[in-house]
């Protein structure tokens, strides 16, 4: 797996990120890091739709901390 991971080692591999000792969630962040780009591509993406929620067409979103 340390050689070079792919799509099937990338379940195991997101668990990992949360273990609770710093040495396993670095190692499977970087492991995942060198998984084929698609597949690291789709997760960011789908971890940043998770904190950017989407909006209704013509309005603002509005950022924590900044009233208009």
């Amino acid at each position: 797996m340390e050689q070079q991971p792919g799509a099937y080692d990338e379940t195991f591999l997101e668990v990992c990120l949360d273990d609770s000792r710093k040495e396993v969630r670095t190692a499977a962040a970087l492991l995942l890091a060198a998984c084929p780009p698609p597949a690291l591509q789709g997760r960011l993406f789908a971890r940043a739709r998770a904190l950017f929620p989407k909006t209704q067409k013509g309005t603002k979103a509005r950022t924590a901390g900044k009233e208009r």
